[in-house]
């Protein structure tokens, strides 16, 4: 909601653009794809957990895949430049994925944690 809050002004001002100033229609056209993208970038992010993988995907594609097997959580930083709270995901000590905690609720953050948990996967 945040980014939504954000790009929407974006958004808007390439409207208003387009409308005072048709002949500079790049200009407008840049700004709402821009505030379309960000707000898309976190709107169309799906965390699916099934028996055996949990799997984060954006814009319809998987970004990442994790076996709930043998993979394990923490909680750290993420991101370019490692500053926003996330879940970090690694299998065999290597980063296999991450999801910021400020792209779903608690409640989903704590299924993913239950999912990829040692008792949860014993078969």
């Amino acid at each position: 909601m945040v980014l939504a809050a954000a790009c929407a002004p974006i958004a808007g001002i390439g409207a208003v653009d387009l409308v005072l100033a048709p002949t500079e229609w790049p200009y407008g056209v840049g700004c709402i794809a821009l505030g379309v993208i960000v707000v898309g970038y976190n709107f169309t992010a799906r965390l699916s957990i099934d028996a055996d993988f949990v799997t984060f995907s954006r814009y319809g594609r998987v970004v990442w895949r994790a076996p709930r097997s043998g993979t394990q959580i923490e909680d750290g930083l993420a991101g370019d430049m490692p500053f926003i709270p996330a879940l970090i995901l690694r299998q065999g000590g290597k980063k296999v994925g991450f999801v910021l905690k400020g792209w779903f609720d608690d409640n989903a953050l704590s299924e993913l944690r239950k999912a990829v948990s040692p008792s949860t996967n014993v078969r």
